[in-house]
């Protein structure tokens, strides 16, 4: 097969400083005069990704595969964002939240050979100065509530409606495990799925986190797990007359609270998509091994990472 090169103006992502930054592709010069100027190593990663479907979706995926392995060695967390309309990528932004600052990330070469999809960047990054970490012989305790759906209606595909309980659990080894590595700082956690941030109120949290013997409290709520099937398409959806392999959101928000005082430490979304494989009739159930098999099951898995990743930080700042 003879490989494919496409021409294209370079991609461009900025961070200018050590807060979460969503990008649109289209602001990234007028953004360019905001970042002060520093020395930065240039690093090179190629991404890949298969292309089961639009090839726009496979370029994406290994544009962020390519950035990840750098935020591997640098300490950056990325994800993405885009829209998509007839299996075609229409718009995309880019969220980067870094220990690091990156003055460019460019697209420097892209080829397709063999149903994959190559791409390399080139990102000029350099390090900047975290916050004073404390002692990693101090224990946090933390208490992790349910993640309620917004919509419902949307975790049908595969009868995940068990995220809202089971997603605290996995976020739970997910921030016991990022500690482990990090050793940024000793963690105890527990989980209250039945619970829902939005339905305390700042005292009412106060008394939970005392209730539980917690420091901190971690509340979310899931905010699309959507398909974007057609309303008036509902019947055969559910009779699994739809094709394999459909794009499926993943967003949701969360916030870490002091348990004492009740203020807000921090407070970030996350969101990103992957390939839902399984037959929109089978009951699948939220991180199941059938969930974890597909692609949208693996984007899944990095995402929390990611969001885990973000509060050990935040926690071993506070």
């Amino acid at each position: 097969m003879k490989p494919y090169r496409k021409n294209h103006k370079k991609r461009t992502v900025l961070a200018c400083s050590n807060v979460k930054t969503i990008v649109p592709t289209s602001a990234l010069t007028m953004l360019f005069f905001l970042c002060v100027s520093t020395s930065a190593e240039t690093i090179k990663a190629t991404g890949e990704a298969a292309i089961t479907g639009a090839p726009s979706y496979a370029r994406e995926m290994a544009y962020k595969d390519a950035l990840h392995q750098i935020s591997q060695t640098h300490g950056l967390a990325i994800s993405g964002q885009q829209s998509m309309h007839n299996g075609e990528l229409v718009d995309d932004q880019l969220t980067i939240e870094s220990r690091s600052n990156i003055q460019r990330a460019d697209i420097i070469h892209e080829e397709s050979v063999d149903g994959v999809y190559r791409v390399t960047v080139s990102a000029d990054v350099s390090e900047i100065p975290q916050c004073q970490q404390a002692s990693n012989n101090y224990q946090k305790s933390v208490v992790v509530l349910g993640f309620p759906l917004l919509h419902p209606e949307q975790a049908m595909l595969g009868n995940i409606e068990d995220i809202e309980r089971e997603l605290p659990a996995v976020f739970r080894q997910s921030l016991l495990t990022q500690s482990s590595v990090s050793q940024s700082t000793k963690l105890s956690v527990k989980t209250l799925p039945t619970f829902y941030g939005d339905q305390l109120s700042p005292s009412g949290l106060i008394d939970l986190a005392r209730d539980n013997d917690a420091q901190y409290v971690v509340t979310g709520q899931m905010l699309d797990v959507s398909t974007g099937i057609e309303e008036n398409d509902n019947f055969g959806f559910l009779l699994g007359r739809k094709s394999l392999g459909m794009t499926r959101q993943f967003a949701f928000e969360i916030t870490l609270f002091d348990g004492f005082s009740g203020q807000v430490l921090s407070s970030n979304q996350y969101r990103t998509q992957g390939q839902w494989t399984m037959a929109s009739n089978q009951r699948v159930g939220f991180n199941s091994p059938r969930f974890q098999q597909m692609d949208y099951g693996q984007q899944v898995t990095r995402l929390l990472q990611q969001a885990s990743r973000d509060v050990n930080k935040s926690l071993a700042c506070a």
